[in-house]
């Protein structure tokens, strides 16, 4: 089979552009060898698509390999971006920092996949014919929309690394015109080739001329980066540490005459570019001259200017010929003025701090940070460790360690963190006294010389106090135990007798020692009556203090809630009289199950609802509530009523052991006050809390809330 001539223009096109890429990737240490490798790899993929597709045979054959071809067309506008940014490295220009240039990459991707599924859409290429050319025969595509939204990206990325590069040149024109005319020529290429191959002036359709155009780009880039030394370090030199400096720099001759000034100089002069071929002492005063005569290569000078004084670092080097004469000099100045307004400053600041050390109401210390000498001592910490003022200097850290070993420690460890804060130590006074102390310690610079700044705090004091508070707290701990255990004891010692008395009563009332008149059975109704409600106050003493003394343990099994909260309704219904509306009963889940004590749950459930027919009357409503919430993983028990309600300055109160709504001698409401604050300690010992909501009025609603980890439904149990 004949290869057609445009086979053999891109074949040899995609080897001359291998072979440049592999030259510029040996070179891949130079700034933006990376990105050019990969524009000529890029646009040898292509220029080797394009001379497989111009001897393939068939036209779906050239479509597939015209969509291959677009791998590398959509890329190499991005690499020559990339190459133009790497190789500058100007922060001014747009991308400088690497991670956004990734986004560059997207438009490419998004077009590649565009090409590739061009039969679904038809928008990337719309037709595509055959026609005959001199170089044979060439596909010629009818480019539809997407084509032309790629193509003005690709555009717009080359023209922002033509802009670069064109102010580029400008920028070193006037150095290196042939390296300028090569990136110039290097930039213009790919333009005018694909104009040709877009537009209706190609001289042979179809054939595309872009592939050739990138490949002598990058030859010639290649050319001036690597052989002609494009941007030489010569001249950026200059350009950067001469004219870009913003120190002023003077290049004087042997006769004493300016021969060369930077932009910083003629600022600094107030002058025009006529300082050039003025002579150095019309510029400078006497104080110059001096400083040249003596052959200093440096110094600071301070001089008059504008009517202030001007503090200046000079630098003079001597600029010698070939053979070593001397023929001119490099004068540098550096306006440190500011830098002297800051040292001065600096000093004030330093006294002022010092004045306020020295005087500051907290001990503060200065040592050496390399042998743990001490610098300097204000005069609170002279107090404080017993030492003269003027033998500081004697003194080292640790000397003043109950512990030794704990004061080089102390340094030690200050060698390797610039820090500590609040480090409780043991300290020894020079007259003896031990005492502990919080040292807060950080590193400074103390007269040129690493050291660290050491406050103390004698914790005497707060120590004595915290001491105190420990032994009051064990004094009311005891206290409560010896309560706890008097209620205790005095609780199993009135029921002995109680219940005798109870038996008696009830021995009695069932006429076991003989016939009772009306009288004597309504006197034993009350005895009993009487009995069990102090029998009852009995059972609620012991079991607090109990729970109080930490002595009740829970007997935990899995228990269905429902039950239990029926049990509870159904004790304390007899207290409601048959008139009022029975008790209102809900639980969003009737198969819930909880690892729970069922006696102690029950327990909380009669004292709450207990309380609910207490204090509601006759003719309004009570009821218990239960319902799960899943996202915060809890089941809430709550016993409503409409009762009288509670202020709400006595509702932190309530569930302390004998606190009660009305505490006086003529209150309506029997009780003691302790089912509350058994409620809080049954609670808590599932885990849970109990709280209250309610308002003078308008009811109240005890919620008691319980983890639902160990909960499971009914149904689940069984099936397991």
């Amino acid at each position: 089979m004949a290869f057609p001539p445009a086979s053999y223009i891109y074949t040899q096109t995609a080897l001359i552009a291998l072979a440049v890429a592999f030259f510029a990737w040996r070179r891949r240490s130079t700034p933006g060898a990376k990105p050019l490798a990969g524009m000529l790899a890029a646009a040898a993929w292509w220029s080797l698509a394009e001379a497989i597709e111009a001897v393939a045979p068939t036209l779906e054959t050239k479509v597939l390999l015209a969509k291959m071809s677009h791998i590398g067309i959509q890329i190499i506008p991005v690499f020559f971006l990339l190459f133009v940014l790497r190789f500058f490295g100007d922060s001014a220009e747009p991308f400088p920092n690497h991670k956004y240039e990734r986004y560059l990459w997207f438009a490419p991707m998004l077009a590649v996949l565009a090409a590739f599924t061009n039969d679904l859409h038809l928008l990337f290429w719309r037709r595509v014919e055959l026609v005959q050319s001199p170089l044979g025969v060439e596909s010629v595509y009818h480019h539809g929309p997407l084509f032309w939204i790629s193509t003005v990206y690709l555009y717009l990325l080359i023209l922002t690394g033509t802009i670069i590069l064109i102010r580029r040149m400008f920028f070193y024109a006037g150095v290196y015109r042939r390296q300028a005319g090569v990136l110039l020529a290097a930039t213009a290429a790919p333009w005018l080739a694909n104009v040709v191959y877009l537009s209706g002036a190609n001289p042979l359709p179809g054939f595309d001329w872009t592939p050739l155009a990138f490949t002598v780009s990058g030859i010639l880039l290649a050319y001036a980066i690597f052989r002609i030394g494009l941007l030489d370090l010569r001249p950026i030199a200059r350009a950067v540490l001469f004219e870009q400096m913003g120190d002023a720099l003077l290049v004087v001759d042997a006769r004493g005459r300016v021969v060369d000034a930077n932009p910083a100089a003629v600022d600094f002069f107030a002058a025009s570019n006529a300082i050039v071929g003025r002579r150095v002492a019309d510029l400078f005063p006497t104080a110059m001259f001096q400083l040249d005569a003596h052959d200093q290569d440096e110094a600071v000078v301070v001089l008059e200017r504008h009517g202030a004084a001007c503090q200046l670092d000079v630098r003079i080097t001597r600029l010698t010929d070939a053979d070593g004469v001397s023929n001119g000099r490099l004068i540098a100045l550096r306006d440190t003025t500011d830098r002297m307004h800051m040292e001065e400053s600096l000093r004030r600041s330093e006294q002022r701090y010092r004045t306020l050390v020295d005087n500051a109401p907290f001990p503060s210390v200065v040592c050496s940070l390399a042998d743990g000498v001490l610098r300097y001592v204000n005069a609170r910490a002279c107090d404080l460790l017993a030492i003269p003022p003027e033998e500081t200097d004697q003194y080292h850290l640790s000397d003043f360690f109950v512990s030794q070993n704990e004061g080089n420690a102390m340094l030690t460890m200050m060698r390797t963190q610039n820090k500590v804060s609040d480090q409780e130590v043991q300290l020894r006074s020079m007259a003896g006294r031990e005492f502990p102390a919080l040292l807060s310690i950080v590193t400074i610079m103390y007269e040129d010389e690493e050291a660290i700044l050491i406050s103390l705090n004698d914790i005497t004091m707060r120590r004595q106090a915290e001491q105190a508070l420990i032994d009051a707290r064990i004094e009311a701990e005891a206290a409560l135990r010896a309560k706890s255990e008097f209620l205790a004891t005095i609780s199993h010692e009135l029921r002995t007798p109680l219940f005798s008395v109870i038996g008696l009563a009830e021995a009695l009332q069932t006429e076991t020692y003989g016939p009772l008149n009306e009288r004597q059975r309504r006197s034993l109704g009350m005895i009993a009556q009487s009995s069990d409600h102090l029998a009852g106050l009995v059972k609620e003493i012991l079991d607090l203090s109990r729970l109080e003394a930490g002595a009740v343990q829970l007997n935990l099994e899995m228990a269905s809630i429902d039950q239990i909260c029926r049990s509870a309704l159904n004790a304390v219904q007899a207290l409601r009289s048959k008139e009022a509306a029975p008790a209102s009963y809900f639980i969003d889940h009737d198969d819930l199950t909880m690892r729970v004590d069922p006696r102690r749950l029950r327990e909380v459930l009669v004292h709450l609802l207990n309380n609910a027919i207490k204090f509601t009357p006759e003719d309004r409503r009570i009821g218990l509530e239960v319902t799960t919430d899943s996202a915060q993983r809890v089941a809430c028990l709550t016993v409503w009523d409409e009762g009288i309600g509670i202020d709400e300055d006595r509702q932190s109160q309530i569930f302390r052991p004998f606190a009660q709504l009305d505490s006086g001698l003529a209150r309506r409401y029997e009780g003691m006050g302790l089912g509350l604050a058994i409620v809080r300690h049954l609670v808590e010992l599932h885990g849970g809390q109990v709280t209250v909501a309610s308002k003078p009025g308008a009811g109240s609603r005890f919620i008691v809330t319980l983890p639902l980890e160990l909960a499971q439904p009914q149904a689940e149990m069984a099936a397991a």
